[in-house]
């Protein structure tokens, strides 16, 4: 794809790679789904603040030890692995959130009413969002 004078090559696990061999590459770039979001957004002179992912995982632990109540489904392995909990977690949350997911509550359904109590605590003090934003939200704010 190019893209005014630029070589986009997409792949979905693209993100945060490099080319595969040392070269001269301006105007080159290799991406995933955010690289591409974030290409779009600079072409339409949409201003979007970065987190970095591992900023992300933080605040995501932070999250869940917030809404832990001593009986949530991630507790247990949170205590074991604090980070790779709230990795895997913040994962399954951006993949329910691209999916549509907005935070609510189905009845009946345990697991993600312990992930909507979590995402009921994102909105921080000082109007940042708690954890960034995810593919998901960034396509809904437009």
């Amino acid at each position: 794809m190019t893209f005014e004078g630029q070589v986009i090559h997409f792949g979905l696990a693209l993100d945060g790679q490099r080319g595969w061999r040392p070269t001269n590459s301006l105007g080159v770039s290799y991406v995933g789904p955010l690289g591409f979001m974030s290409l779009l957004e600079a072409q339409l002179g949409i201003v979007h603040p970065r987190v970095a992912n591992v900023e992300r995982v933080a605040q995501m632990a932070a999250g869940l030890r917030d809404a832990a109540n001593g009986q949530r489904f991630y507790e247990r392995s949170l205590a074991v692995d604090e980070i790779g909990t709230a990795s895997t977690l913040l994962r399954w949350r951006d993949t329910w959130n691209e999916a549509g997911w907005r935070g609510e509550s189905p009845a009946g359904k345990s697991r993600i009413a312990d992930m909507a109590a979590v995402e009921q605590l994102a909105p921080r003090a000082g109007g940042g969002r708690h954890r960034g934003a995810s593919r998901g939200d960034r396509s809904r704010a437009r």
